[in-house]
């Protein structure tokens, strides 16, 4: 026969010999055989804390910010990781240089302390925004007293945004700038202007020969 008791649990039959779906606590079994001879063992059974990987959060960045992503969970402990594959992911911390802009979801686990015990997860929505290009700076060479036109100004930079505004000369210099875009701040470049001489013929002249002379 058998003789289950317990001080602090519950969902014991008290006869069963197999017994399930037990709550935490200690609990003593009392075996007696056919011959009156009986034996005793006791049992705890402890049930740890489910993981917690907080809630999901987001945030939105310019490309080419380096996102610290502990900052943006409620717990420690956990591991990032990066379905997509996209490269930016280092421990903590997601790159966003050179990423393509868009949404990268970064999932956040909290393992169990017991390995029968399902880890918890959260999702990190990262945004990367494109940011503005002004390109790199330039130079052109105009005859003196020549006024570049935009155009001419524009093709001098490499990989600009179309839709800036030119602004100068000071001193030579041009500058063009795109305008900020949302978390992304604007982007300025330079254009220096140099002037070739212009070719000089001289002022016109009149000189007078006798008939029939040839100058």
């Amino acid at each position: 026969t058998y003789a289950w008791t317990t001080t602090d649990g519950n969902g014991l039959v008290a006869t069963d010999e197999d017994q399930t779906g037990l709550s935490p606590g200690v609990y003593e079994v009392q075996v007696t055989d056919d011959n009156g001879c009986a034996a005793t063992e006791s049992f705890t059974i402890s049930e740890p804390d489910e993981p917690i990987a907080g809630d999901d959060n987001s945030t939105i960045v310019c490309k080419g910010t380096t996102v610290d992503l502990t900052s943006l969970v409620s717990v420690s402990g956990g591991d990032f990781s990066d379905p997509s594959a996209s490269g930016g992911l280092s421990g903590s911390d997601f790159n966003t240089t050179g990423l393509t802009a868009g949404v990268y979801n970064i999932i956040y686990t909290v393992g169990a302390d017991n390995p029968s015990c399902p880890s918890d997860t959260a999702t990190i929505a990262v945004t990367v925004e494109a940011a503005p290009s002004a390109g790199d700076d330039g130079v052109l060479t105009v005859c003196e007293g020549t006024t570049p036109s935009d155009m001419e100004l524009f093709a001098q930079l490499t990989d600009a945004d179309t839709g800036g505004v030119w602004s100068g000369p000071v001193a030579g210099v041009y500058t063009y700038t795109v305008a900020a875009a949302g978390t992304c701040p604007e982007d300025s470049a330079t254009v220096t202007v140099t002037e070739d001489a212009a070719p000089s013929a001289g002022d016109d002249g009149t000189l007078t020969v006798c008939e029939g002379t040839t100058p």
